[in-house]
């Protein structure tokens, strides 16, 4: 794990779906926006799993994914939950989840247990 004081801070905001009708919007599992420097994406937490929707990353190579993961994985161990990536549609990403970061493949998603 990385030093986290040195590295960009995890920036997070309340999603506001103003497209989704009321009814469809989750009090009870709001989904919130991140950004870790040049990494961005969507997240929200159930009683198990912190749960990543969508991650983008604008400048690949720099480390701040691993920084994304370490802030994450910091978290889960805090909070006694798992990490999800929800519905990974990308095989090459997946893959390099398996392999290089320790999750496994549970249906659509990767999940790192914690």
């Amino acid at each position: 794990m990385s030093n986290l004081e040195d590295k960009p801070p995890f920036e997070v905001t309340v999603w506001e779906p103003h497209s989704l009708p009321p009814n469809l919007r989750s009090d009870e599992h709001p989904i919130f926006l991140f950004r870790v420097g040049t990494v961005e994406g969507q997240w929200y937490q159930n009683d198990l799993d912190y749960c990543i929707l969508s991650c983008i990353n604008r400048e690949q190579g720099n480390g701040h994914f691993g920084i994304l993961v370490d802030y994450f994985e910091e978290s889960c161990r805090r909070d006694k939950l798992n990490l999800r990536f929800v519905e990974i549609m990308n095989e090459r990403f997946l893959k390099h989840l398996i392999e290089k970061r320790g999750f496994v493949k549970k249906g659509a998603d990767a999940i790192k247990y914690f």
